[in-house]
Order: C-alpha cells, then structure tokens, then sequence
C-alpha cells in the first residue's frame, strides 16, 4: 500500500521534492523465480498520479522484476522530459545496488543495473530510497 506522497515527504525529509517527480516501482516473482510482474507509478510534483505501469513479464526472478519496473518507470519519465526525479522502491537490493552499498553480482542484474546507471545519469540526480510498502 502506498503511502499518501505528501507523508512520503515528510518521512524522507525532502521538502525539495515539490520541484522533482516521484516514481515508485516494484515487481515481484510467484515461486522466485516464476511467473513475473513489474509496475511503476508516476506522479508530479503536485503529487498527482500522472501514470500508472504494469507489465507482465513470463518467467523471472523478484530482482529481475524490480529492475524491469525501475527500467519501465525511468524510460516514462525520460519521454516525458523529466529530468529532477526521485524514484523510491521497496527492494532494499535494487535501492542499495544502485546508490553503490552493494555490488552487482548477477550478470542478468549488471546487464540491468547498466540500462538503469544510463538512464540514471541521464536523469541527472535521482534520489533512490527505499520504502517499506506494509499492508
């Protein structure tokens, strides 16, 4: 469940993001891997839901999915020519691989850390947290 953007502020202190877009992306695997799904959303700097993404992706692992929904919520905002972004997830792995505290091992995931690292610097300075999404 996601939490209300304006409480997603104040818990991560940035009142900065009222000038910067929010992408929140995940992605998981039923049987790990197993049959995969990743979704992004977007929302503006007002915290208005500007798009909502999902896509099914066969036969994955978890990482892989919460990569590909990283990928899909960064390729949207690229189009729409956003470039002051904060992209928040609730894979501590991606998060923590990606703000540089943990290697990538996996070569499936290098392959994907570079396509995110592209886009990533591209985008200027993403702010990656992680967020625990509880129920």
């Amino acid at each position: 469940m996601f939490l209300e953007l304006s409480e997603q502020k104040a818990a991560l202190g940035m009142s900065e993001l009222d000038n910067e877009w929010l992408v929140m992306v995940d992605g998981a695997a039923r049987g790990n891997p197993g049959h995969a799904g990743c979704g992004a959303v977007i929302f503006d700097g007002n915290g208005k839901v500007v798009k909502e993404l999902r896509r099914y992706l066969g036969h994955t692992t978890n990482n892989v999915a919460e990569y590909e929904g990283l990928l899909m919520g960064l390729e949207a905002l690229l189009q729409l020519g956003k470039k002051r972004i904060c992209v928040q997830s609730d894979s501590q792995l991606l998060v923590r691989q990606l703000n540089g505290e943990y290697r990538v091992k996996d070569e499936k995931l290098k392959t994907l850390f570079e396509k995110a690292a592209s886009h990533y610097c591209v985008s200027l300075r993403p702010i990656v947290s992680f967020v625990c999404f509880g129920n």
